[in-house]
């Protein structure tokens, strides 16, 4: 009794010190945001060509292209969450496009030196694995002496044939395609120990494009009578049998497993995606619109998302989102003056390893680049709360900025912080468009109490501040934080946590330039999440420094401000020429006045 008095009595003492914050204007020391959803980590720059997590991801593994050169360095550093560290050159003579697999200690690749056809045989244009340490190399295809390949023609001279290669998950083998010297591909498996064994999987049909299950349990493989001619999807089982029809297509495709093992995604020419089950059913394209869109990658944790590259944000580059199965929930991961090609998940969803382009830069390299992916955890609370800023003169000119308040992980450990949503910008012709948000001054305090007290000052930073002097919150741009580690005890004793965000001086930044002021200085959005046993209560609290232009409905504040109306530059040009005009004649009177009027000279001028 005198316990379950003792909680009740913190946690109304919590709700009061959380109140009391959202009543007062605070004047503390900045200090930094603990992370930030928008840092990056550039771990190289140059002629990247692939790039790959180790399969626990702490590690990752990229191939630099030497100017010229058909091959080049294999280097792999460790990945500790926030940087990429010893940095090692672990093999010198791989093929550019060669870096195929990664599972436990063994990295599969394919080898290759000089840019000419080598004089004799040894291993070229075949698999290889190699240890992450750099250790036994070992040759896992044998195409150019086992029959596989069975006609030395032009380009394919003394070299094996064998390309695209993954290892099977929970098996000892190996699923790699490879040609007869001819171009003809198939798909094959073989022993991952080096002692060959292998097994034609796709028959007496082709194999021009290729692909398998993340889980192992499905290989599939495009046929057709002609490298570039339409593809039929086909799938079996690892060692051949119950192969499968799924769908016979009008062009040229190739597929994406999910990590489910049993949807698969394809291209079509027209930029749009489709899925269809592994057995051929539930046929349906999932993005069908005007964009440029592309099969990047799957999401390896929940096996209903897939990574794209799009050509759909605002400014028109190829990003990288992620997409539902089902084709909803498309988010922008990637953002800013590049092209980004491709990209892959970490292991366990939380960080994007990808390689992108700077554009409008002469002779730019390529830099690879890790982003950090905050996920909610969806068993503990949120809240979203909207400011809806809409144009007193105008109300289909508006901007809604959303974020949301929780409990999201880092990959390593829970932290309590926010996250913005993508803006919602719309505005009428004859306005001048809004670019983003942006303010003096962002605060964000972090209360966390549990049956033992406040753990705040031992843990979490209470006072987090950043200045965002430009349009850093866009249609495409976004920004969130974590704040932690949160222990699991924490967490399990838990009575009461509350995030809280104030704005000084708000400001929509428009395309001209210009910008404007959101009414009050000071907004502050709170959410209180208090626990009585297992049940969790949530309450918002949205709180503005002026009431005039505002209004406030639950966990949406309601800001009237103002769009610039939009110049038409031929008036504009008439306006200056007219103002011209004006200054013309002007001086030409002036002139002519001055050449007129008698002169005067001070020597004959007499001062009383």
């Amino acid at each position: 009794m005198r316990e379950r008095k003792l909680k009740h009595t913190r946690t109304t003492a919590a709700t009061i010190a959380v109140l009391i914050l959202l009543s007062m204007i605070f004047v503390m020391t900045p200090i930094q945001v603990v992370v930030a959803a928008e840092s990056e980590i550039i771990v190289a720059t140059g002629n990247i060509s692939d790039y790959i997590w180790s399969s626990d991801g702490t590690r990752v593994a990229y191939v630099v292209r030497p100017d010229g050169q058909s091959w080049g360095e294999l280097w792999v550093g460790d990945w500790n969450g926030y940087e990429v560290t010893n940095l090692q050159l672990l093999y010198s003579e791989i093929e550019a496009g060669g870096l195929e697999d990664w599972q436990g200690d063994w990295i599969l690749l394919r080898i290759r030196h000089e840019n000419d056809d080598p004089e004799e045989y040894y291993g070229r244009g075949e698999l290889w694995k190699i240890r992450d340490n750099g250790t036994e190399l070992t040759q896992i295809t044998f195409t150019y002496t086992n029959g596989i390949k069975s006609t030395e023609n032009g380009y394919y001279y003394f070299r094996g044939s064998a390309g695209w290669g993954r290892f099977i998950p929970g098996t000892d083998l190996v699923y790699f395609s490879a040609h007869d010297g001819n171009g003809w591909w198939k798909a094959y498996t073989c022993n991952a120990d080096g002692s060959d064994q292998w097994k034609r999987i796709s028959g007496s049909t082709f194999s021009f494009t290729i692909g398998m299950s993340p889980t192992g349990n499905k290989l599939v493989w495009g046929t057709s009578s002609y490298w570039d001619e339409p593809t039929t999807l086909l799938s079996s089982n690892i060692d051949g049998t119950e192969t499968i029809t799924m769908k016979e297509f009008s062009y040229k495709t190739s597929p994406l497993v999910l990590a489910d093992g049993d949807t698969v995604l394809y291209n079509s020419p027209d930029g749009n995606i489709g899925a269809i089950q592994m057995d051929g059913t539930d046929d349906q394209m999932v993005i069908d619109d005007e964009y440029s869109n592309y099969l990047v990658s799957y999401n390896p944790v929940d096996g209903q998302s897939f990574l794209m590259r799009s050509t759909r944000s605002s400014d028109g580059n190829n990003h990288i989102f992620s997409v539902d199965v089902d084709g909803t929930s498309i988010v922008q991961l990637t953002a800013g003056p590049y092209n980004e090609d491709s990209a892959m998940y970490s292991p366990d969803g939380y960080n994007l390893l990808y390689r992108r382009l700077p554009i409008d830069s002469e002779g730019a390299s390529y830099e690879l680049v890790i982003i950090p992916i905050g996920k909610q955890i969806e068993d503990l609370p949120s809240a979203s709360i909207s400011m809806l800023l809409i144009d007193e003169s105008s109300s289909n000119n508006t901007i809604n900025a959303t974020i949301t308040i929780g409990f999201y992980s880092n990959g390593n450990s829970i932290g309590i912080g926010f996250h913005q949503e993508l803006l919602n910008i719309s505005a009428e012709s004859g306005y001048v468009q809004p670019v983003g948000l942006g303010y003096d001054e962002m605060r964000e305090y972090s209360i966390f109490t549990t049956i033992h007290g406040n753990v705040t000052v031992n843990t979490l930073s209470s006072d987090v501040v950043s200045h965002r002097h430009y349009a850093a919150w866009t249609e495409s741009k976004w920004f969130g934080t974590w704040n932690g580690p949160i222990s699991e005890q924490n967490i399990s004793e838990v009575i009461l946590c509350a995030n809280i965000i104030k704005y000084e001086n708000l400001k929509v930044y428009f395309e001209d330039g210009s910008s404007f002021v959101c009414g009050p200085q000071f907004i502050t959005l709170a959410a209180i999440f208090t626990r009585t046993g297992e049940l969790w209560n949530t309450s918002i609290n949205i709180h503005t420094s002026d009431s005039e232009g505002i209004s406030i409905d639950n966990n949406v504040v309601t800001i009237s401000i103002r769009y610039p109306e939009y110049v038409s530059p031929i008036f504009f040009i008439a306006t200056i020429t007219m103002v011209a005009v004006v200054a013309v004649v002007a001086g030409v009177l002036y002139l002519k006045s001055r050449l007129t009027k008698p002169e005067y000279h001070d020597e004959y001028v007499t001062y009383y």
